[in-house]
């Protein structure tokens, strides 16, 4: 298993507008992408932190999300980022060990 840990500078206003569209996008990369699921959350500093599973590097970089439905969730992401703030990979990790209760 791969997991790469997003971070994402929200404007406070549209934190709703991001979650619930974090959660389509997600939602869509299962469907559509061989994706493992995602988990959301907030830093003590306001930023979101988003933590990504997928089966292999493989399959995350052949991930493009190059149809309509992803580009309009991509731009409605990104209206809810901070002026000039971009999307972060903070971290790529290749899973030693799962000790998540499921």
């Amino acid at each position: 298993m791969f997991c790469v840990i997003y971070k994402f500078t929200v404007i406070k206003s549209k934190e709703a507008q991001f979650i619930d569209t974090w959660s389509k996008m997600t939602k869509y990369i299962i469907d559509n992408h061989g994706g493992l699921g995602s988990r959301l959350h907030k830093d003590n500093m306001g930023n979101f932190i988003a933590y990504a599973q997928w089966p292999s590097l493989e399959a995350w970089l052949a991930c493009k999300l190059d149809s309509q439905s992803a580009l309009t969730l991509m731009s409605l992401m990104k209206e809810c980022y901070l002026e000039n703030a971009q999307v972060q990979v903070l971290h790529k990790l290749d899973l030693i060990s799962d000790l998540f209760v499921t």
